[in-house]
């Protein structure tokens, strides 16, 4: 399988996908997802060896939310970083930008890139 491909259906499934559309919409959603514990596991994946630039500002690894106990939000932007480092993107697209901790990663990380985001205000949300 190539690489490409396989980043592509990472990236693309998960558990609330399955909570969304049913449990009989994504039968083969397991064979599609492969879980990692941290970057370190995608860079063995993948053959990569760029550690990426993260931050330690606590705005963005201090707890905020229960999900945030196993530091989510660090654990998304040294992800999306190392992906960026090491596919040297010319050009990345964030959708949901947030407060934008993500896209700073992907900007550090792939500096010769374009990135653009979308985000839609909270008080257009709902």
């Amino acid at each position: 399988m190539k690489k490409k491909n396989l980043l592509q259906r990472m990236f693309s499934a998960g558990e609330w996908a399955k909570e969304l559309a049913g449990p009989d919409e994504f039968v083969h959603l397991q064979e599609a997802v492969i879980e990692l514990d941290n970057y370190k596991e995608l860079e063995k994946l993948f053959g990569w060896s760029k550690d990426p630039v993260v931050t330690d500002d606590p705005r963005v690894v201090g707890f905020r939310y229960p999900e945030d106990v196993n530091e989510r939000p660090l654990r998304d932007m040294e992800c999306l970083g190392v992906v960026a480092a090491n596919c040297r993107p010319t050009t990345c697209l964030e959708i949901g930008t947030g407060h934008g901790y993500a896209t700073s990663a992907i900007a550090e990380n792939a500096p010769a890139a374009t990135v653009w985001t979308v985000n839609i205000p909270p008080k257009h949300s709902r």
